[in-house]
C-alpha cells in the first residue's frame, strides 16, 4: 500500500489513497474524451473523507478549481511514479509547478463596455459543464474557442450576480447555454475587450499550475519556453501491470501528456 503525504493549501487539506482495483476498472470503462468528469470520478476514488471540517477549506472537489484539481491529481502521480516523472520527452512534473500563489479569489477587473466586471477562478463542476456542452453539440463553438468562451461565461460575473454551484447539473448546463449565447451576441469590439480582460485576469490567478485551454480542454503549461502542454489523464494513474490487466496500452515512455 502506497502512504501518501497530506496535500495542503490555505483552502484545502486533502488526504490521498491508493485506488482499488474495483475502481480502476470503473475509471476504465468511462469515456477518455471526458477529461473533466473523469478527474472528478478519480478525485471521488482517492480523496479520503476528511477527518474534521476547518473553515474556510473546501472539501468537494467539483468546488476546487481546475488547478488544484490537476494539482491532486499530479500529487498522486508524484507519490506512484516519482515526484520528477515525466511529461514528454524532455520536461518533469517539477517544470510545472507555479510556487508564488497557492490560491486564488475572485477578482474586480473594472468596468468593460457598460457593466462591472469581476473574474472568479472556473471551478470543477463549471469546468464539467463546459465539456458536456461541447462534446454535445450544444455550445455552438468547438475546440479550444469553445473552451476559451465557455470559461468566460463561467468565470466573468457582472456586479452583481450570485454563484450557482447548488444547482443541478441539468439547470447549471442550460443556465451556461443561455450564457454562452449572450458573449456570442456582443458586438465584435466589445467581445474583443472582455477576452483580453479576461486572459490578464486568468493570468494573475495562476495557482499551483498555469491553466490554459486546448482544443480538448484544461491542459496545464510550463514557465519554462518551448516545453509542450501537460494533461494528466485517469490512464495515467494506473500502474503498467494494471494497464496491462485492464488491457488498455501501457503508459507512453514520456509519462503524462
Amino acid at each position: 500500500m502506497i502512504i501518501f503525504t497530506p496535500f495542503r493549501t490555505p483552502r484545502m487539506t486533502v488526504q490521498l489513497m491508493e485506488l482499488t482495483i474495483g475502481a480502476s476498472i470503473e475509471l476504465c470503462a468511462r469515456s477518455a474524451s471526458r477529461h473533466e468528469a473523469n478527474t472528478t470520478a478519480l478525485l471521488s476514488h482517492i480523496v479520503s473523507a476528511p477527518e474534521r471540517t476547518i473553515h474556510g477549506q473546501v472539501h468537494d472537489p467539483r468546488l476546487w478549481t481546475v488547478e488544484e484539481r490537476g494539482a491532486l491529481v499530479a500529487h498522486y502521480l508524484a507519490h506512484t511514479i516519482g515526484p520528477e516523472f515525466s511529461i514528454g520527452d524532455k520536461a518533469t512534473f517539477p517544470d510545472y509547478l507555479f510556487h508564488d500563489q497557492k490560491t486564488v479569489a475572485e477578482i474586480p477587473i473594472g468596468p468593460v463596455g457598460d457593466d462591472e466586471w469581476h473574474v472568479s477562478p472556473l471551478l470543477g463542476y463549471q469546468a464539467e459543464a463546459i465539456e458536456r456542452l461541447i462534446l454535445s453539440g450544444r455550445a455552438g463553438v468547438t475546440g479550444r474557442m469553445g473552451w476559451i468562451m465557455g470559461a468566460m461565461a463561467c468565470q466573468m460575473r457582472r456586479t452583481p450576480e450570485p454563484q450557482l454551484e447548488d444547482v443541478a447539473d441539468a439547470d447549471f448546463d442550460d443556465w451556461l447555454e443561455r450564457r454562452l449565447a449572450i458573449f456570442k451576441g456582443y458586438p465584435e469590439s466589445t467581445f474583443a475587450l472582455l477576452l483580453d480582460a479576461f486572459l490578464v485576469a486568468r493570468y494573475s490567478q495562476r495557482h499551483l499550475l498555469h491553466a490554459q485551454f486546448n482544443d480538448e480542454g484544461v491542459v496545464f503549461v510550463s514557465e519554462v519556453p518551448g516545453l509542450p502542454s501537460a494533461r494528466f489523464p485517469v490512464s495515467d494513474v494506473f500502474s503498467e501491470r494494471t494497464a496491462r490487466f485492464l488491457g488498455i496500452a501501457s503508459k507512453p515512455a514520456g509519462g503524462a501528456d
